[in-house]
């Protein structure tokens, strides 16, 4: 399914992928910090699939995985270099995924709950 006139953004998109693109682009000491093994918070968790030892072809990914519990600690806690972009596109998100919900539940004959959402 793609979702189409979602309302958020192209320029967010693209900044969204630029932002992504610029912290996989920092020193590895830098994203070290956020190592799931090392990082200070549960919030952020930074890895790669690469081991040298089993793998047979270079080909791996390297991924950062960012919790959201409430803007505060996601301004505390994620990257510096992206948090701003992502709550942004978190927050302008919210309102396609609420619209999608109420669709996708009113055709089911289901109404939606604001009580049992929790942004």
């Amino acid at each position: 399914m793609a979702v189409v006139n979602h309302g958020v953004p192209v320029d967010l998109l693209e900044s969204l992928k630029e932002t992504a693109h610029n912290f996989f682009g920092l020193p590895a000491q830098r994203k070290a910090v956020y190592r799931k093994e090392v990082s200070l918070t549960p919030l952020v968790k930074y890895g790669t699939s690469f081991v040298p030892e089993k793998e047979k072809a270079l080909e791996w990914k390297d991924y950062i995985s960012m919790v959201y519990t409430n803007d505060a600690e996601a301004l505390q806690h994620w990257p510096v270099e992206c948090r701003d972009v992502l709550l942004q596109y978190l927050n302008t998100s919210l309102d396609m995924v609420r619209k999608l919900l109420e669709a996708l539940m009113g055709n089911l004959g289901v109404g939606l709950d604001d009580s049992t959402i929790d942004a």
